[in-house]
């Protein structure tokens, strides 16, 4: 592409100098002849500008043609660019608006881009030149032109496009070929490009115009280079004949750092001092030579004082300069000065042989100065080890590390540290294995799934060196990847477990199954609850997770439909823990159903009744005992469905119960409670299919009774809330935007769901288009578009949307922090969830809102019914424990908010856990319970935590636990710990000062 350009622009200029005379011809041409216009074209050539400007003005003012104006107007404009006038670029301007259209317009562009050019505002004068007709220039021009846009591209870094411009002045030549042969010559210095840099100006050296330029830049390249003796000669050449220019420092630089780099020392000071002591601002690399030259020379204090102005940077210059002032303290006999420089040289990575000898004079000096070897000279042989594994010290450092990070508690600062370590070792190794996996199940406590996984993953990869920490990860991973959704990860993890494990832990049964379980891959999950129930231990610790098992195998068995099989499983679910027992038995009864023994299904539903009346399936088990009625013909059903009606009527179940009612009255003939029926399912479901389905069905009962006048009346009464008939449009209309919405919601789609609501107001299908709505804007985190959508959701009575809607809405509420209304919200939806997990999450929320409002004995109601519900997960107990801790606190109940601290403390790896602990020492301490307070935080300390701040509180009630019995010795050694150990910047140090400054003050007082 380069050479193409090239050619084309050489091309270009050939042509131009074929055609030069009749062009320039057509440049200078004058077509009026006229004495004043001839006496200001000499005066230009003469360089008389002002007076070409003079004349030039009255030779404007007497024309009367246009091109004679023009004329006129071009050589005022050039003339003021030549004698350099600050009106010179409005005057060009002005000349190539009023005249866009002259022989003269290319050069008057030309001077234009030169004014920018000479302003250093390149990219301005690219735009102009790039913009030029090069065809419609004189050669001059032509070359002009190429130079100063070949300079402005290699001054704004473009030197792929300089190049052609200079290589097509070089080729054609002319009067501008050596100053492109320079620019082309500081391109290629510029780019690395040294022998042909070097080429360039030995072709330039003799001319007068650049021999100063090019010399100066010949020296650079030499010493760019390293050829030390050219650039000698080069640099000296240039001081001896341009001795007060103003590159002569430049030069002096070079002779110096040349010299230096041979081995002259001598010369090397003699050059540098004096380029550094007269240069305004010298080359931090010239201090740094000159400061090396005083050391080898032995002038140790002037290497000091120069090698100091060369650690202002971080850098690997800084770096070797801290070495060598070390060495120099040294020399001076000042060991302080030469450990700090050593230190500071040690920090830095950029240059490992600088870093080695300078750790390893750093350490020298700590010994030297008897500094602690625990603290101070374990980081130290620590980066040692890290940067230098094959030292010869290696192996015990390393078993010292080893025993540290097996012991550490604080697994993040143990992995920091052996991640700093280029070669570990295999017990590194192994240690660093099990802190990974120590990590992710500290993520996993405190419920950051994603933390967790990430560090199971890790510890998988490191390999084997700790094959049961590796075993443990894929159990733990296979639970994190289970929470996520990522039921396959789940399984794979889990299978790679059982391979990996030795023993197997009976969870990873359990796990696998319902991996598989939730992919619907029933098989495999029977295989593997049947293996769990099997070998996992039935204490009363497992018993409920036992009786889970044996639920979901006959869920499996149930959906092979194995229903003998799945109904003994059922049973033993219910009996191995009875609590839990509902579901198993309400998919008993209906599983007798689907075998058409309708007797034993009335049975088991109305047994669910009475031995789980709270049970979430007592309303199902209302609607399917009497559709079992109906069957039977008994005459039972319509008790069934009146009290599911009275006793549930916000449940979708009641809806349908209604329905079936009705129909059961019609049938029955009785037409009367039919019809009231099927009224009251109208009043109370508004909106919904089942109020659609009864007015049907209604009009067909009127019809049958001959009554269609009763029909028209009572439809009049309903004002419109409810349509007779639903027209196909409407219903045409909303199936189209909700299977577009369904298979792919977004903007497109849910306009088709505005629309619908748009063109039928009233239509059978507004309130769920309300609600795909609402939940399209939630998921969108457009939450006032979201809100006015569920709002009208709602609004509508026993809307059969409200869980779903609420759900988001008291979300959006918490959003905005509208605590009452997002508490209210809550409420409503934990009377109206259909199921427990719902409910759960309805109560969360709630407890969320109480502790937000500060309404303690909410808090301690809501915590009760989630502490009461056997299947809340430990980080939502530990949750609900803490918020009635703080609350019985706050209603000066500390020995309750104890209680519960206890049972949050027996796990510190939590925040909450480590904090409780703290607290609960502290109460102890509080009520002079010292030995119990001191209890509380050795098990802390014995069971470790990396939650850093808990840990230095409860050091502090250590502390003060010493001091209080007068043993001042260990408390000031508990504080003395934590104020040399603990980094962050919080109250803690202020917390220890003050006792420190107690017991200092206390021991001066018992000295007096």
């Amino acid at each position: 592409m380069k050479r193409r350009t090239t050619r084309y622009i050489v091309c270009a200029l050939l042509c131009s100098v074929v055609s030069s005379p009749l062009t320039a011809q057509k440049a200078v041409r004058i077509e009026q002849p006229s004495y004043t216009f001839d006496r200001a074209q000499q005066m230009y050539r003469e360089g008389n500008y002002a007076g070409c400007i003079d004349l030039m003005t009255q030779f404007r003012e007497q024309a009367t043609c246009t091109t004679d104006k023009a004329k006129a107007d071009y050589l005022i404009a050039v003339s003021a660019y030549a004698a350099k006038e600050p009106d010179a670029l409005d005057r060009i301007e002005n000349y190539l608006f009023c005249h866009p259209k002259t022989p003269h317009t290319g050069q008057a562009q030309l001077l234009r881009g030169h004014i920018y050019f000479d302003k250093g505002m390149y990219d301005k004068a690219i735009g102009i030149y790039e913009a030029i007709d090069l065809d419609k220039l004189t050669p001059d021009n032509q070359a002009d032109l190429l130079l100063h846009l070949g300079s402005a591209y290699a001054n704004t870094g473009q030197n792929d496009k300089a190049e052609p411009c200079f290589t097509a002045i070089i080729e054609v030549g002319g009067r501008f070929k050596n100053a492109a042969l320079y620019r082309d010559a500081h391109r290629n210095y510029t780019e690395k490009e040294y022998a042909q840099a070097e080429n360039e100006l030995v072709e330039i050296a003799g001319d007068k115009n650049f021999s100063r330029p090019a010399t100066a830049l010949l020296a650079q390249s030499f010493f760019a280079q390293e050829k030390y003796p050219q650039a000698i000669e080069a640099a000296g050449r240039y001081m001896e004949t341009y001795p007060a220019d103003s590159t002569y420092y430049e030069m002096e630089r070079i002779l110096g750092e040349s010299y230096y780099r041979k081995g002259d020392y001598q010369q090397a000071i003699k050059y540098l001092s004096g380029y550094t002591t007269y240069c305004t601002q010298p080359q931090r690399d010239s201090y740094y030579a000159l400061g090396i030259a005083y050391y080898k020379t032995g002038n140790h204090t002037e290497a000091v004082q120069q090698l100091g102005l060369v650690t202002s940077k971080k850098d690997a210059l800084a770096q070797s300069a801290y070495l060598f002032i070390g060495q120099s303290y040294l020399r001076l006999n000042d060991p302080t000065n030469a450990r700090l420089a050593f230190e500071m040289a040690s920090q830095y990575d950029f240059d490992r042989e600088v870093q080695e000898v300078a750790l390893y004079n750093y350490a020298l000096s700590l010994h030297a100065a008897t500094f602690s070897p625990f603290a101070e000279s374990v980081t130290v042989f620590e980066q040692f080890l890290n940067l230098f594994p094959k030292s010869r010290y290696a192996d015990t450092i390393n078993d010292y590390l080893v025993d540290v990070y097996m012991t550490t508690r604080n697994y993040g600062t143990a992995l920091n540290s052996i991640n700093k370590i280029q070669r570990p070792t295999a017990k590194i190794l192994k240690a660093k294995q099990r802190i990974l996996y120590r990590l992710g199940t500290e993520r996993f406590a405190d419920n950051d799934l994603n933390g967790a996984a990430d560090y199971f993953i890790q510890t998988i990869r490191l390999g084997n060196y700790d094959p049961e920490a590796k075993a443990d990860a894929y159990l733990w991973l296979a639970d994190c990847l289970y929470r996520g959704e990522n039921f396959s990860g789940a399984v794979e993890n889990g299978l790679a477990y059982l391979k990996s494990a030795h023993p197997v832990n009976p969870l990873a049964y359990y796990n696998l199954g319902y991996g598989y379980f939730k992919q619907h891959d029933f098989g495999s999950a029977q295989t593997q609850f049947s293996h769990y129930i099997k070998v996992e231990t039935p204490n009363d610790a497992n018993l409920p997770r036992i009786a889970d098992a044996c639920t979901r195998l006959a869920d499996c068995l149930y959906a092979q439909r194995r229903f003998t099989d799945a109904e003994s499983t059922y049973d033993k679910a219910v009996a191995l823990y009875p609590p839990t027992g509902d579901y198993a038995l309400y998919q008993k009864g209906f599983m007798a159903g689907l075998q058409k023994k309708y007797i034993e299904k009335t049975a088991i539903m109305q047994q669910l009744r009475e031995r789980y009346p709270q049970s979430d399936y007592v309303d199902e088990s209302l609607l399917e005992e009497g559709l079992a009625h109906i069957v039977l013909q008994n005459g039972k059903a319509a008790t069934c469905f009146n009290a599911l009606l009275e006793k549930y009527p916000d449940k979708e179940t009641a809806r349908k119960a209604g329905l079936q009612l009705g129909m059961l009255y019609y049938n029955d003939k009785k037409p009367s409670k039919a019809i009231a029926t099927y009224k009251s399912i109208i009043a109370d479901y508004p909106g919904t299919e089942e109020a659609h389905i009864a007015l049907q069905d209604l009009k067909a009962v009127y019809v049958a009774q001959n009554d269609v006048n009763s029909y028209a009346a009572y439809l009049k009464t309903l004002g419109g809330n409810v349509s007779s008939e639903i027209s196909e449009l409407d219903s045409l209309s909303f199936l189209t935007a909700e299977r577009a919405f369904l298979q792919k919601p977004n903007a497109a789609s849910a306009t088709q769901l505005e629309q619908y609501i748009k063109k039928y107001p009233k239509g059978a299908y507004t309130l769920p288009s309300h609600n795909y709505l609402g939940l399209y804007y939630y998921d969108r985190k457009e939450y006032a578009k979201a809100r006015k959508e569920l709002d009208i959701v709602l609004k509508q009575p026993n809307s059969p949307y409200a869980e779903e809607a609420l759900t988001r809405m008291a979300d959006i509420q918490e959003r905005y922090k509208e605590y009452p209304e997002a508490f209210v919200s809550y409420q409503k939806l934990e009377r109206l969830a259909q199921r427990k997990e719902s409910r759960q999450n309805a109560r969360l929320g709630m407890l969320r809102m109480a502790v937000e409002l500060g309404d303690n004995k909410a808090v301690i109601d809501v915590s009760k019914k989630l502490l009461d519900d056997p299947t809340l997960s430990p980080e939502h107990i530990r949750t609900a424990r803490a918020a009635r801790a703080e609350s019985f606190l706050s209603l000066n109940k500390p020995a309750q908010a104890a209680a519960e601290w206890e049972k949050l403390a027996e796990d510190p790896r939590t925040e909450i856990g480590a904090k409780s602990a703290y607290l609960l020492a502290q109460y102890h301490f509080d009520k002079g319970n010292d030995t119990q307070a001191e209890a509380v935080v050795n098990r802390l300390l014995e069971n470790g935590t990396s939650h850093q701040y808990w840990l230095a509180r409860s050091f502090i009630v250590l502390a003060d636990i010493h001091t209080r019995r007068g043993d001042s010795f260990k408390a000031r050694q508990y504080l003395l710990s934590l104020q040399n150990n603990y980094t962050a910047d919080d109250d803690i140090k202020e917390l220890v000062a003050v006792r420190l400054e107690k017991l200092e003050s206390t021991a001066n007082t018992d000295a007096q």
